[in-house]
């Protein structure tokens, strides 16, 4: 197989095959990381490019699918050829007083086509991709967690080398999905418009500082909370005292737990969340709750949990009693994980006063905010 194509010879081959369809070439890109990867048939006939930059025929009884072919034949061995031709195809389609000597143009070749956005369902990869910052993707990694992965779809994009650049998880598990955004930024507003068909009519939002205004232009989500996400490792924690009032909570408790929450319409709270055995609160003299601490996720498999849906009634502030629910929960957790990850509004310096008493450092901001189509269409 011929490996080493000039660019002109790579834009060429992808562009006049697919000279009246860009969704083909995005195809040919798929197909052939299928085959380097073992995730489709195997085949054969590899050939290489003519003198005339077409592809030669499949031997006969092959699949015949152009997207199939189109893969097969350029990178069956080879996928980062794969990425290179699109590249040079985008670049000339950009730049058409550039083309090369010989090349023809027509067609739509001054058009851009939409980024490939693929769904990613290999935890391995993912995970690879989401520890380069632990902190920054704390809800994601431990998404990858059987006990989520099932309410999960993950969407990303690919940069030349075949490997993830942009991330996109919908969350599916709460009673209004969250979207989560990772990766390296670059072209991140292709990305997420690629995303705009997968994402549902209304969710929740949770992107980096850096990613916000790419966000807006596409979604155009309006307001939003501006957040810190705080981090503690294990060897940094120091129990304290533990104090008697804190009790676990469990299904039986649900009801007044839904009580407390209705007052904190923002909270994440499920009631199969209380399976995870790391709910806690304290109650008053009536033994009603006023205070609960819990989790968000918790993931032993990829050592992190993120705590959260922390509320105490506003008539008994300044008792002590979030620190108390959060003492026994950060205790409970640190013997399951090492690294427990919290989101706190960047304005509310009491709570940020008490997580950095245990300990926790701000690690990146972020925003959140919700999004809905009908929203959207109402306000175009």
């Amino acid at each position: 197989m011929q490996k080493n194509f000039g660019a002109a010879n790579l834009f060429r081959w992808c562009y006049d095959l697919w000279s009246e369809d860009w969704q083909g070439a995005r195809e040919c890109n798929a197909a052939a990381l299928m085959f380097t990867r073992g995730k489709a048939p195997h085949c054969s006939a590899r050939g290489e490019l003519s003198s005339a930059g077409a592809p030669r025929k499949l031997e006969s009884g092959r699949r015949q699918s152009p997207a199939f072919v189109a893969g097969g034949v350029l990178t069956t061995t080879d996928a980062a050829s794969a990425f290179e031709a699109t590249r040079a195809a985008i670049f000339f389609a950009r730049n058409p007083g550039l083309l090369p000597d010989g090349v023809r143009r027509g067609g739509r070749a001054t058009e851009v086509p939409p980024m490939a956005v693929e769904e990613l369902t290999e935890r391995d990869e993912l995970r690879e991709f989401l520890v380069q910052d632990r902190l920054a993707n704390a809800y994601l990694l431990g998404n990858l967690d059987p006990s989520y992965f099932q309410f999960c779809r993950w969407y990303g994009s690919r940069d030349e080398r075949g490997e993830i650049a942009n991330l996109m998880l919908v969350y599916r598990g709460l009673s209004l999905p969250v979207v989560f955004t990772s990766g390296r930024g670059e072209d991140l507003p292709d990305f997420l418009k690629a995303c705009y068909e997968v994402v549902p009519e209304r969710f929740h939002f949770h992107v980096l500082e850096t990613q916000m205004a790419d966000l807006n232009s596409t979604f155009e989500v309006g307001q939003a909370e501006a957040m810190i996400r705080m981090g503690l490792e294990r060897r940094h924690f120091e129990p304290g005292v533990r104090d008697e009032r804190v009790e676990r909570l469990g299904h039986r408790d649900t009801a007044q737990i839904m009580a407390l929450y209705e007052h904190y319409p923002d909270n994440f709270f499920e009631p199969y969340q209380l399976e995870t055995g790391l709910y806690f609160g304290i109650r008053d003299e009536e033994g009603d709750l006023v205070s609960i601490a819990g989790v968000h996720v918790v993931s032993e498999a990829h050592d992190i949990a993120v705590i959260g849906n922390l509320v105490t009634h506003s008539g008994r502030r300044g008792q002590g009693l979030a620190t108390a629910c959060t003492a026994r929960l950060l205790e409970e957790l640190f013997e399951r994980v090492s690294l427990v990850a919290l989101n706190v509004q960047v304005e509310n310096a009491p709570a940020i006063r008490m997580y950095e008493n245990f300990g926790f450092r701000a690690n990146n901001r972020f925003y959140e905010g919700r999004w809905s189509k009908a929203a959207e269409r109402a306000g175009a």
